[in-house]
């Protein structure tokens, strides 16, 4: 409503303006029919005219145009500085200025004195001619008997809102429940995108979850399956070394093939309190045949150890020697040292510890092998 206010009041604004305007001209044409038309007549007296119009020239300075007597005011000052400062005829400067002021107010003030609707001067002849585009608007306005005045759009359209305040008070209500029933749409939109995010973000973690679940399952499945093949082997070169041993050729290289890795075993003398090797298989053989009990090789550390478990060590890099000291019959005491690399994965497997199998068992029987070796090798003698 408040909107449709100042719509209105612009237009009052400017109807008043133009109305005005179309006064002017209905009022000149009058003048016309009067038979005052010579207008151009009317140019050449406007100047000196307006000298004696004090009313127009105050009135031209209320609205803030330029009056056509303004020239000559403004003339009377240079008149009298120009004779002062020169030695001409004060008739003939008289004259001369007299000429210079009228010519100024004919040619540039008094065409627009006669085409402005706010003065007394206005001409419909001289606007026709000076303001002909203009002109042409208006006379369809004026043209007919029944004159049409801007101010009857803005009646009209009073009228029109009176007559449509009921349907505009309608479509108000139905423009806001319209909104309204938008803004919940929207809030709703905007709920269920959120919770469908929410949704995505489960299934999406849920799916990656299961991906990082099915890859460890299935590596665990291949590990499995790969501690099951090694068992296997161990079973199988366990029965070989067992039926080896019945048939009385049995010796440290099955206990070798038992783990897949080169082997040194090493009996620990009381005499001389050293360890002195009494086995090397399946190594290049650098191993030394005596240790000393204080010497930084696995083996000594394990003898010297009071932990019941492996010592692993690094000789080189990717090489290992795995160590175990095992009590043995006779009051014999051996360390058994295994040795392989990172790309054997079977003694790797089977000795060092894993989350698989229990290492320890494998340990027990090659323990169990080893003593079954000290036992066959008293009885024969060696």
């Amino acid at each position: 409503m408040q909107n449709d206010m100042q719509f209105l009041h612009r237009i009052n604004h400017v109807a008043e303006h133009l109305d005005s305007a179309i006064k002017a001209i209905i009022s000149s044409q009058t003048d016309q029919k009067l038979k005052v038309k010579n207008w151009v007549l009317t140019w050449f007296l406007i100047p000196f005219h307006s000298l004696i119009d004090f009313k127009g020239f105050f009135k031209s300075i209320k609205s803030k145009s330029i009056s056509p007597a303004i020239p000559f005011y403004a003339g009377i000052p240079v008149f009298f500085f120009v004779n002062w400062i020169s030695n001409l005829n004060i008739y003939i400067l008289l004259l001369s200025a007299a000429i210079l002021m009228y010519l100024i107010s004919f040619i540039f003030i008094a065409p627009k004195s006669m085409c402005s609707f706010s003065e007394g001067y206005f001409r419909i002849g001289a606007y026709a001619v000076f303001r002909k585009q203009e002109h042409e608007i208006f006379k369809e306005a004026v043209g007919t008997e029944d004159v049409f005045y801007f101010s009857s759009i803005s009646q009209q359209i009073q009228i029109f809102l009176a007559v449509n305040a009921p349907y505009k008070s309608i479509h108000d209500r139905i423009d806001n429940f319209l909104n309204l029933e938008k803004a919940n749409l929207i809030a709703q939109l905007k709920s269920e995108n959120n919770l469908h995010r929410q949704e995505t973000a489960k299934y999406n973690k849920a799916l990656k979850d299961f991906d990082s679940n099915t890859t460890q399952l299935l590596s665990k499945i291949e590990e499995q399956e790969l501690a099951i093949r090694y068992l296997v082997e161990f079973i199988k070169s366990t029965n070989i070394a067992l039926y080896r041993q019945k048939n009385e050729c049995f010796n440290f290289g099955d206990i070798a093939n038992i783990v897949s890795s080169g082997i040194t075993i090493y009996e620990f003398s009381s005499e001389d309190n050293v360890l002195k090797k009494i086995a090397d298989e399946r190594t290049t053989g650098i191993s030394p045949k005596i240790l000393e009990l204080d010497s930084s090789y696995s083996c000594a550390k394990a003898f010297s150890s009071n932990e019941d478990g492996l010592i692993v060590d690094e000789p080189q890099p990717d090489r290992f020697v795995a160590s175990k000291k095992l009590k043995m019959d006779y009051d014999k005491t051996w360390v058994i040292n295994f040795h392989f690399d990172i790309t054997q994965e079977k003694p790797l497997f089977l000795i060092v510890g894993n989350v698989i199998l229990d290492t320890n068992e494998i340990i027990r029987a090659i323990h169990s092998m080893c003593l079954l070796k000290q036992e066959a090798d008293i009885k024969g003698g060696t």
